[in-house]
């Protein structure tokens, strides 16, 4: 995902869905993405786009998110309707981290073995040309299947940093609770530590039975 988020984020696709499509047409559809629970004031496109539709919802896996052009289809669908944006709202419903990626890695190889789950819906629009420019002039950053773009939206405050002790004693405690090991790995990268872990951390976190995995993720905070 689900964590709420009010970040809006962008993902601008280069290509179109139909493969025997005029060249010049390749880049006619924007495909733009939101957090769906995020407030419609922190997505709001440019009052110059129209609303043509929307479909879904659709479960998607985070591997499939990370394919060059993931919403051909639908891309395709908005070019028909004579869009030229595509705004994909998502949010996580299953949280499977990627225990081969060290702790941090939002590279899109990594993404691409990802095992989260998404629930994704789709809304289609036509956009003047001065609004689609503002979208896609925006500032930049590589990711996966395409760019994202960061928009004005506030992020959520970062959670206060845990010392290591707490940390354990809070894992120990899901633990106990029947939690599986991957998601302590997920809640573990979550946290900031106030310091690193020392080899005495180390030790007495194996010895209380905590996961190797885990534990490596703690001492890489």
């Amino acid at each position: 995902m689900r964590v709420a988020r009010v970040t809006l984020v962008l993902l601008f696709g280069s290509t179109l869905a139909c493969a025997s499509a005029p060249r010049e047409k390749r880049s006619s559809v924007g495909v733009y993405e939101a957090d769906m629970a995020s407030p419609a004031s922190a997505r709001r496109l440019p009052e110059a786009c129209r609303l043509l539709g929307s479909s879904g919802p659709v479960d998607q896996m985070e591997s499939e998110r990370a394919m060059n052009d993931p919403y051909k289809r639908q891309r395709s669908q908005t070019l028909q309707k004579g869009g030229n944006v595509l705004l994909v709202l998502s949010e996580r419903t299953v949280a499977r981290p990627t225990l081969e990626c060290p702790s941090g890695d939002t590279s899109a190889d990594c993404a691409r073995q990802g095992q989260s789950w998404y629930r994704v819906k789709f809304e289609e629009y036509a956009c003047a040309p001065d609004a689609a420019r503002e979208l896609a002039d925006r500032p930049a950053e590589p990711r996966r299947g395409g760019i994202t773009i960061p928009l004005s939206s506030p992020k959520p405050a970062a959670s206060p940093a845990m010392a290591p002790n707490e940390l354990k004693e809070k894992l120990l405690e899901m633990s106990r609770a029947g939690v599986a090991p991957d998601v302590l790995l997920a809640y573990v990268r979550g946290q900031r530590l106030t310091r690193k872990l020392t080899a005495e951390d180390i030790i007495a976190w194996t010895k209380a039975g905590i996961p190797d995995a885990v534990i490596e993720a703690a001492a890489s905070r």
